[in-house]
């Protein structure tokens, strides 16, 4: 379980997609462009809601794969819980619904 400090995180900013980095196992790897943790490259793994509709809490894996072995800190985990948060805000707000099977994709 994190702690997201719900401190709006940019792309190009705060972070970058590797797309270099993209294989079958690690589809999405994501950069780390702040300062404390510049170069780290990590992925998210499971990703889940529990707690309540009223206080619903994030909860997330993540795995390193290039910088630090494993910043296990706060400070680390409540950066990379914020930029989830805006990868899944910035998802709802351009959401186009082509990847729901019942809805088809506009023409």
């Amino acid at each position: 379980m994190k702690t997201m400090s719900e401190q709006p995180r940019k792309e190009g900013v705060d972070f970058k997609f590797r797309d270099d980095l993209k294989t079958e196992k690690d589809p999405v790897s994501i950069e780390i462009l702040v300062e404390k943790y510049k170069g780290i490259v990590y992925n998210y793994g499971r990703v889940k809601f529990i707690g309540t509709d009223e206080e619903p809490i994030l909860n997330f894996d993540y795995r390193v794969t290039q910088g630090v072995s494993d910043p296990e800190d706060a400070e680390f985990q409540t950066l990379i819980g914020d930029i989830l948060i805006s990868l899944i805000q910035e998802s709802l707000e351009h959401n186009d619904r082509k990847d729901d099977p019942k809805t088809p994709d506009p023409e």
